[in-house]
């Protein structure tokens, strides 16, 4: 597996999901050789590479790769070489990462830091699943007008069929109700994937299906989230805005991890991802507060797990990193951004430290 901290708090809070893995080798006897590599702003700034060749080919070979996070602290002071996000495009590019996967599961023990009433939350546990397969076509010019830009994106059928294949088994894993977020009366690509969606539900006639507009789900998830098992959208824009959203109900975007993975066929969802999947909390470098061993390590740590469960298909390990994590909250600690009156505020290292010993522990 492949190992890079990134930017910002990513050497913070990588660290905390080595452990977990290491203590997951040590009680299930298995060798996971972790290995070092660079990638984001900082490389760059060191070397002029944000993505080497040597982390890509790394990367490639991989059987995952467990990441902080990619960014520059203050975009103002960078290069225009460097846009927002262009390492992270360039490397997701290399490697061919067409979908992107981020559950958002409600701990009960954390129920109420959420801004959401802990009625309306409770038994949430549901799957953004976001395609990111096409490249937009960006065209900018000046005209008689004055400045004009355009925004072109084409869906071609077979780029379309993996990620609803996966969300379809992602589902029939789970609790068997697909929803496809998608806005089918304005657009002819979500057109495309409807009648697509549509034809592949013969398919899977035990999955029970919704179809909503962005705006009505967004509402639907802030209003009753229980109701949503898996969620999957041809938009990556409107995907990101669901994302944030499901995270907001877990109470921190510190505890919510994700995946972006490459697709290929299989019969089930484990079996269609690519081994070298990207692992990686949901938040940014969050680089204002970096240095300060405060921030919350509990995405990472989940995102180790999902590299278990999604990459190497070890779903009983998997489970034993997330109930590590039940179990630290249960006993009370917390990190700054879900502190509760009567818990036990602790920094990064120590929450990291709390869930390795629960998984030792048997939790």
């Amino acid at each position: 597996m492949a190992v890079i901290d990134g930017d910002g708090i990513g050497p913070e809070i990588v660290p905390q999901g080595v452990k977990a893995l290491k203590v997951i080798a040590k009680r299930f006897k298995h060798d996971f050789n972790l290995v070092p590599a660079q990638l984001g702003y900082t490389t760059w700034k060191q070397t002029g590479h944000a993505a080497p060749p040597e982390t890509i080919e790394l990367c490639r070979k991989s059987d995952g790769v467990l990441l902080g996070a990619i960014g520059a602290g203050q975009w103002a002071n960078t290069s225009e070489n460097f846009p927002p996000g262009w390492g992270r495009r360039q490397f997701c590019r290399e490697l061919r990462y067409t979908c992107s996967v981020r559950p958002a599961k409600v701990s009960s023990h954390t129920i109420n830091v959420s801004p959401t009433k802990a009625d309306r939350i409770k038994g949430t546990d549901l799957v953004v699943v976001r395609d990111r397969s096409p490249d937009w076509l960006k065209l900018t010019d000046k005209t008689p007008r004055g400045r004009l830009a355009r925004d072109i994106l084409e869906f071609y059928e077979d780029e379309i069929i993996p990620t609803l294949k996966f969300a379809f088994l992602l589902a029939r894993s789970r609790k068997k109700k697909l929803c496809l977020m998608t806005q089918s009366s304005q657009f002819a690509t979500s057109k495309l994937w409807l009648q697509v969606f549509q034809e592949m539900a013969k398919k899977h006639p035990d999955v029970e299906l919704d179809v909503q507009a962005p705006d009505n789900c967004a509402m639907l998830l802030m209003r009753n989230p229980a109701v949503f098992d898996v969620i999957v959208t041809d938009s990556p824009a409107m995907g990101g805005m669901m994302n944030n959203l499901a995270a907001l109900l877990m109470g921190s975007v510190g505890m919510g991890p994700g995946t972006t993975i490459g697709l290929r066929d299989g019969d089930t969802y484990t079996a269609m991802v690519q081994r070298n999947g990207l692992y990686e909390p949901i938040h940014g470098t969050a680089s204002i507060r970096s240095g300060q061993g405060i921030v919350n390590p509990i995405g990472t740590v989940l995102a180790a797990a999902m590299l278990l469960r999604y990459s190497l298909g070890l779903e009983q390990e998997a489970q034993a990193i997330e109930r590590g994590v039940e179990k630290a909250l249960e006993q009370g600690y917390r990190t700054y951004d879900i502190m509760e009156p009567g818990k036990i505020k602790v920094g990064t290292n120590e929450m990291g430290e709390q869930i390795a010993a629960a998984i030792e522990a048997g939790a």
